[in-house]
Parts: structure tokens; C-alpha cells; sequence
């Protein structure tokens, strides 16, 4: 079976198309092109044939996740999951991958907000979403790939 997914980080100030954070500059680029990016980056994954499976990050816009599914016919289930004011969300096709059997959301940084969230599934599956942080070196990339082992479900 072929399976389609897409990841997006939409962005918080982008959601709420004001010039702040990291993303000023693309969100003063819109602006100025009179172009609402949210609404386009909406537009971009409804787009996306035979969409199975979804991971956004710095989600913020409340129906978000219906809104989708009720926009992509093979998404069906949603979880949202957030560590301090950060969110994460995955969008899936619960006839490929189950109901949610579990769940854990941790944080992969020690001074920012940065979710994983991890889910388990009926048909086996563990599906991931994370808002990674910033790294730059070997060592700090094996420290987010311990945290996210350690947070796995384990298959005993």
C-alpha cells in the first residue's frame, strides 16, 4: 500500500498573520504581496492527493484539524498534543493505521517549548509528530533521538 504523508510546521505567527518570532519576515513578505499565507499554506495541503497521514507543528488555530478532515477525504482521526504554550497535531487515516491506544507528549528541549507526541495505535502503528529544536552538532541529535526512544512504546 502506498502511503501518502506531509509534514508542515505552520507557523503560529503565520496563523495569526502577525509580524513576530522567527517567521516575521515571511509573514511581512505575505503582507506586502497581499497573500494570506495560512490560508494558503491550507489551500497547499488540501491539494495533496490521496493525503493518508498529517504532522503539523506550532499549531494554534482552534478546528484546525476537522477542518481538514473534513476537507482531505482520507483523513478521519485527529490528536492535537502541547508542551507549555507549544502544540503538535497528527492527522491520520484510521482505517490504514487504527485508534489511538496510547499517548505521550514530552518536551525535546530544555529551555524551549518543543513537543513530540507519540501515538500508538490499534493496528500497531506508532505514529510521531515533533517541533525539533535547533541543533548543531552530533551530540545534540543524539540527545532528541534518546528522548524519543525513551518515549516509545515498547513492543513487550
Amino acid at each position: 500500500m502506498k502511503i501518502t504523508a506531509l509534514t508542515y510546521n505552520i507557523s503560529w505567527a503565520t496563523q495569526k498573520n502577525l509580524l513576530a518570532g522567527s517567521e516575521k519576515d515571511f509573514v511581512q513578505i505575505c503582507q506586502n504581496a497581499n497573500i494570506n499565507c495560512f490560508q494558503n499554506s491550507l489551500r497547499i495541503i488540501k491539494s495533496v492527493e490521496n493525503l493518508h497521514l498529517v504532522g503539523l507543528q506550532e499549531v494554534n488555530t482552534n478546528g484546525l484539524e476537522k477542518y481538514l478532515i473534513k476537507n482531505c477525504k482520507h483523513l478521519s482521526a485527529f490528536q492535537r498534543g502541547t508542551y507549555g504554550v507549544s502544540s503538535v497535531s497528527l492527522i491520520w487515516n484510521k482505517e490504514i493505521f487504527g485508534k489511538v491506544v496510547d499517548k505521550v507528549v514530552f518536551n525535546l528541549h530544555h529551555r524551549e517549548d518543543r513537543p513530540c507526541m507519540i501515538l500508538l495505535t490499534s493496528k500497531g502503528y506508532q505514529l510521531i509528530v515533533a517541533h525539533f529544536p535547533h541543533f548543531s552538532t552530533k551530540k545534540q541529535l543524539d540527545e532528541i533521538y534518546k528522548l524519543i526512544l525513551e518515549n516509545s512504546f515498547s513492543s513487550s
